[in-house]
């Protein structure tokens, strides 16, 4: 996925951060994908196997990316530990974020939330249609 949006000058995030989300993105899905198919005996090659796994395992896809993700992508959008764990209690001061914003969060902008964003849609919807992001 190559950004064409021109917003990069705005943002917080590189364009080379957002591409390392991106590809963390796939790398999660394909992996995830992968662990599923092995514990359910699925070929992997068969579209239609990867469907009916994916179809079986869709409602826990979130749970895990929003679990094990916004570590890595904090990893990737702030400089060091400490001023992300800074920001995030600036953040939410005292408040446990909801998965969704401690997604937001750890993109750093709506620029690289936007790109995770889609980039989550394109491997969900590839794994829907039977094939490995």
């Amino acid at each position: 996925m190559t950004c064409t949006c021109g917003h990069h000058a705005e943002s917080l995030v590189s364009h080379r951060q957002v591409e390392q989300i991106e590809q963390l993105v796939a790398e999660f899905f394909r992996s995830h994908a992968l662990r599923i198919l092995a514990q359910s005996h699925a070929d992997v090659n068969s579209p239609s196997a990867v469907k009916q796994a994916m179809l079986e395992h869709y409602e826990h896809i979130f749970t895990a990316f929003a679990d094990e993700m916004p570590y890595a992508f904090m990893h990737i959008t702030y400089p060091n530990a400490a001023e992300a764990e800074a920001e995030l209690k600036r953040t939410f001061a005292g408040k446990q974020p909801s998965p969704v914003d401690l997604l937001q969060f750890s993109c750093r902008d709506a620029h690289a939330h936007s790109h995770m964003i889609a980039a989550y849609r394109h491997c969900f919807a590839t794994l829907l249609e039977g094939y490995l992001p």
